[in-house]
């Protein structure tokens, strides 16, 4: 879901794939630290696009509803 939803937007998708390689990066260094943090701040971002994008999307429907 998350990945369908966000990839609506153009500018999560740019932005995920200059995040991808950063999280490589720290899995192929082992460091688990900063994999983590890497990949929590990169499902975080997925999160409040989806979020932004369903509240938009309900606010949308509640206008057509009453016009």
């Amino acid at each position: 879901m998350y990945r369908y939803l966000s990839s609506q937007q153009p500018s999560r998708a740019e932005k995920a794939l200059l995040e991808h390689p950063r999280i490589v990066d720290a899995i192929a260094e082992r460091d688990g630290e900063v994999t983590e943090f890497l990949m929590r701040r990169h499902i975080s971002s997925a999160r409040r696009v989806i979020a932004t994008q369903l509240t938009s999307d309900t606010a949308s429907l509640s206008v057509e509803e009453t016009t």
